[in-house]
């Protein structure tokens, strides 16, 4: 009877490691694919592609600029439109993506520059959604990290 129930207990263990490896292996696969998408999201904000913006963004996104403003996708692609916030790049830093089901979460640290420049760095969260095997972005903000004297 004690060799049934050991080898029940290594048939469950095994079971569980291997279930483990695959949700590791989708893990991975699913977060090269959110680190894409993100790093998509800022070049069209450096190239000023609002097309790609307003398709990545859900069409409930929500954003919280540095200055506590709350934006709406339509808002925030006009912005882009317009240039009136023009960057040459914005390098990540420090990132950290968290999944909880078919959502994630992205912090991380964003510098702005432009012609070489340091404009602003920023400490930022955004919310992605799987939505139809489709994510997309539902909100961000920014917070500001002002340099210390």
């Amino acid at each position: 009877m004690h060799s049934n129930t050991l080898k029940i207990v290594l048939l469950s263990v095994a079971a569980f490691l291997a279930h483990s490896q695959a949700s590791a292996t989708e893990w991975d696969i699913t977060e090269r694919r959110l680190r894409k998408l993100e790093s998509e999201m800022l070049a069209a904000h450096v190239t000023l592609d609002f097309t790609t913006l307003a398709h990545m963004y859900a069409d409930e996104y929500t954003y919280i600029s540095n200055d506590g403003t709350m934006l709406t996708k339509s808002q925030v692609v006009e912005i882009v439109k317009t240039a009136s916030f023009r960057v040459d790049s914005i390098p990540v830093s420090n990132s950290r993506v968290r999944m909880y089901g078919t959502t994630a979460v992205i912090t991380g640290v964003r510098k702005f520059y432009r012609a070489g420049k340091l404009l602003a760095t920023a400490r930022y969260t955004e919310v992605w959604v799987n939505r139809n095997k489709r994510w997309q972005c539902v909100s961000g903000q920014l917070t500001p990290i002002l340099e210390k004297k």
